[in-house]
């Protein structure tokens, strides 16, 4: 298991601007995102930088949305893209606040990049028996 303690460190090599465009990399690649990055979520990717929000929290950030968004009831009422980078600031929050095991944040990650066949599998509607 990974350490917690260890693993949500700021990555002190990354220069301001590389970090800013990592993180608005990841934004815009997150699926239930709009993708449009906009002035505001460049200036609070500035000051997330300023704090020293480790990168490996936006990606667990990331995922953690986006399978909380995908793995709804299906009869829940869409849900609209996600169009600021400001959403993730209360899931970065929870995952160090509750220090959300690193391997768990692997799971959600496996789980994301398994979605569309779970959500097919779920949704699909049961066969009718031969006969």
């Amino acid at each position: 298991m990974k350490e917690p303690a260890i693993w949500w460190q700021f990555e002190h090599a990354l220069d301001r601007n590389l970090y800013v465009q990592r993180v608005l990399e990841g934004y815009g690649r997150t699926p239930t995102c709009a993708g449009r990055v906009r002035r505001e979520d460049r200036r609070l990717a500035h000051r997330l930088f300023d704090q020293r929000i480790p990168l490996c929290l936006f990606k667990a950030a990331f995922a953690l949305a986006t399978m909380r968004r995908l793995y709804r009831p299906t009869n829940a009422e869409p849900l609209v893209p996600i169009r600021s980078l400001h959403y993730f600031l209360p899931i970065i929050a929870e995952i160090r606040q509750q220090a959300i095991d690193p391997d768990y944040i692997d799971y959600v990650r496996w789980k994301v990049q398994n979605a569309e066949q779970e959500i097919d599998r779920r949704t699909a509607k049961p066969s009718s028996p031969s006969r």
